[in-house]
């Protein structure tokens, strides 16, 4: 189906070498729609709408929009598919009835008799206060903490249990509450003394006629981390886990959920499933010029939560199945391009051109359509599918979008900020102080790039620092137009301080070409918007950039830098460029640009790849928020020739991106063209300047996109210039000036040379 559309920072990266995180980092600002800065501090609680839960030491602000958009919610099927003896994704609830549970299932209490009905299960809908929404529909089950003990069973119907099988099921456990806090040093943040459980959530399973027994316990895996792990591993996101069952093939059994503990946290349960393997590890690749929906220029970074990729019309895009699996079957279902019905597709590849679509003002502004599912089947294994994880494409365009306060202009990113969410590298810096921005600038960030790039030298004449950063872009066989671009950076920055912005092509080795920039701008920091409500100690900035001409991204080349300079300057205190937490699974798009001075008077500039930076999630295949203010736009028409033969003006259909008042015209002087409207309204007039018009090629054109269309005149004198059996050669003026060809001259006396040497002077009128 197509386009159903519903209105509505992690943790610093540890680095190598080991360099730890300082005290203040960027938390999940993109994700929850709040931003989060670590302090040091007690465990503060704090109200949910419905339920009670903890945060991790946390101090919360209002840098981000409040979500916009609730995607479409996906329900579980009634009917149990083959492989399966329970699939429950609690959707059943009217959304009113008090104690609901689905058929089957029931609630067992061993704890105190104190305990309130939120502090054991119950069906519960989105906690929209800690941006905690149901992985699979709209309801999950979730049970509250409590200070009195807790020993809470949600138990399934009775099942059989066939060879191979597995229970499967989403969570969101708080790691660093399954223990104790009140035994923590939080100026040095470790425990005092051995770590204590407080509550956990335990899976049990009972053979028909026998005894519960533990197959699984979340404390288990962070029994021997420290609280720093503890933590990094604060969930952003719900969890996917999988026990298997094959020790009770053959048997039926009930399983149980059990909540146990004292003073624990809330936990939210959902999308749980007994049956076959699934084929978890189905994936396919998109382009490596994928953009996505970023961040816009309002202060506080205003983001949708929804979300989307973009890619060109009229231009062939390929997802290429990458799945580990032999032997197994695979297909495609995707959104035809015209109907935006679901269609489906048996080729080891799948590519598609979409075009634009005009039926709604809606779809003409956002051309909407799901991303491709791939299917695959193999024996012994329960059918699976993968679709990538934005919620739509957009086929053309911009990032814009109509809201009900009116249009949203972002940027376009290469990741998808929802998922991948935002951070910004740091390093740890002496008792008191902000954390060192390695990527950006303060007076701590030249020492640190000093000692990585020369161990235990003090030599003077060295040097080595960041000068700038980078995203690589990938070109696609449409021409991406960049107008501009916004860069979002925690700091503090002086009004005098100048950012540059410049965009260059790459040599076929992957080089930046530094002579032939293709558009630079500059901001002031007077310019930059900044943002600081509760009086951070670090502004929230968004650095503003305008090309004065649009840089038209083609694949002439095989791909383009955009480059951030100017923040290591006396006039920055302080800047720290956002990234990406979340590394991409190929591709490193972020670099840094340094500068480094060893045994010379010359410094020499370095490209240096985030990935040469590991993370909490291994080496930083990250890229920077450097927000593109660009579109893939299109300029087209079905007709070849314009014929003003009989002196009159003509009119011609255009199918035009841009508003035909910004289209361009040349290529004849006998003729003036204008056009107005848009999309598949615009309509090109074009009228002979005098009596007669010759012969000629009329270009229309828009940045990224030009067409010709053929001018049939009346060509006086310009028929004389043809000899039967002779080419030719060119057509020249009196003064020697080679002209373009024979066609579209205006009146006047021309030399004309013909490939047999002979030449003629010829008169057109």
């Amino acid at each position: 189906m197509k386009k159903v559309l519903l209105l509505g920072a992690g943790l610093a990266l540890a680095l190598p070498l080991a360099a730890q995180p300082g005290a203040e980092k960027v938390l999940g600002a993109a994700k929850s729609g709040e931003t989060h800065i670590i302090v040091a501090g007690g465990a503060q609680k704090a109200l949910g709408a419905v339920r009670t839960m903890k945060q991790a030491p946390v101090a919360t602000g209002t840098a981000a929009v409040t979500p916009r958009f609730q995607a479409p919610s996906l329900h579980a099927s009634t009917t149990l598919p083959e492989g399966f003896s329970l699939i429950e994704s609690f959707e059943g609830w009217d959304g009113q009835t008090s104690g609901w549970l689905p058929e089957g299932w029931t609630l067992r209490s061993e704890g105190s008799p104190e305990l309130t009905d939120l502090e054991s299960w119950g069906i519960s809908g989105s906690n929209a206060t800690f941006g905690i929404s149901a992985p699979e529909g709209q309801y999950m089950m979730g049970i509250s903490f409590a200070t009195n003990e807790q020993d809470e069973w949600l138990e399934t119907p009775t099942i059989e249990i066939a060879p191979n099988y597995e229970l499967k099921f989403s969570a969101f456990i708080d790691p660093s509450f399954l223990f104790c806090l009140d035994n923590v040093d939080w100026d040095n943040m470790a425990f005092i003394g051995e770590p204590t459980i407080a509550a956990t959530l335990k899976v049990m399973v009972q053979p028909e006629g026998g005894q519960w027994t533990e197959l699984w316990d979340a404390v288990t895996p962070y029994l021997n981390m420290g609280l720093d792990e503890l933590l990094y591993n604060h969930p952003a996101a719900w969890r996917n886990y999988t026990i298997s069952l094959s020790e009770y093939a053959g048997k039926k059994v009930k399983l149980a959920f059990r909540y146990v503990g004292i003073d624990g946290n809330t936990m939210y349960l959902d999308a749980t499933s007994v049956g076959l393997p699934a084929l978890d590890e189905l994936h396919y690749s998109g382009p490596i010029s994928t953009l996505y929906f970023g961040y816009g220029s309002a202060p506080g970074w205003d983001a949708l939560n929804l979300p989307l990729a973009l890619y060109p019309v009229f231009a062939p895009i390929t997802w290429t199945n990458d799945s580990p699996y032999s032997n197994a079957t695979y297909s495609w279902s995707y959104c035809d391009p015209a109907s935006g019905a679901w269609t489906e597709s048996t080729d080891e590849e799948l590519t598609v051109t979409y075009v634009p679509d005009y039926s709604t003002e809606s779809s003409t502004r956002n051309n909407l359509f799901y991303p491709p599912i791939l299917n695959g089947s193999k024996e012994g294994a329960t059918p699976g599918e993968y679709q990538a994880p934005y919620q739509y494409f957009q086929a053309g365009g911009k990032a814009e979008i109509m809201l009900s306060d009116g249009l949203w202009n972002g940027g376009l990113l290469p990741f998808e900020q929802n998922s991948d969410e935002i951070t910004f590298l740091s390093a740890e810096a002496d008792f008191g102080e902000l954390s060192t921005p390695i990527t950006g600038y303060d007076k701590n960030t030249d020492k640190f790039w000093y000692s990585q790039t020369f161990p235990g030298e003090t030599n003077p004449a060295y040097d080595a620092y960041v000068d700038g950063i980078l995203n690589f872009v990938y070109p696609t066989d449409v021409p991406l137009v960049v107008e501009g671009a916004n860069v979002l950076a925690r700091g503090l920055v002086s009004d005098d301080a100048l950012l540059t912005l410049t965009i260059y092509p790459l040599t076929e080795e992957y080089m930046p070409i530094m002579d032939s920039p293709l558009a630079t701008a500059t901001c002031s920091g007077a310019q930059m918007v900044k943002y600081n409500p509760v009086e951070f100690s670090l502004d929230f900035i968004t650095v503003p950039f305008k090309f004065d001409t649009p840089a038209v991204l083609d694949n002439s080349v095989p791909g383009y830098i955009v480059l951030l300079t100017g923040f290591h300057s006396d006039k920055v205190e302080y800047f720290a460029p956002m990234q990406s937490l979340k590394p991409h699974e190929t591709l490193c798009h972020g670099y840094l640009y340094k500068k480094i001075k060893y045994d010379s008077d010359e410094y020499r500039a370095s490209f240096s790849p985030l990935a040469n930076i590991t993370g909490p999630e291994g080496p930083c295949y990250n890229a920077f928020c450097i927000n593109l203010d660009a579109s893939y736009g299109w300029l087209r028409t079905e007709t070849e020739e314009a014929d003003l033969t009989s002196g009159k003006p003509v009119q011609i259909a255009l199918d035009s991106y841009r508003p035909g008042e910004e289209l361009s015209f040349s290529g004849h002087d006998g003729i003036t063209a204008t056009a107005t409207g848009r999309y598949g309204e615009t309509v090109l007039s074009i009228a002979p300047k005098g009596e007669t018009v010759a012969n000629g090629t009329l270009v229309v054109s828009a940045p990224g996109h030009k067409l010709e269309i053929r001018i049939k005149g009346d060509n006086a004198g310009v028929e004389s210039i043809v000899t039967p059996g002779a080419e030719i050669e060119g057509v020249y003026t009196l003064a020697g000036v080679r002209l373009a060809g024979p066609e579209g001259l205006d009146s006047g006396v021309y030399i004309v040379r013909y490939t047999d040497g002979t030449a003629r002077k010829i008169q057109v009128k």
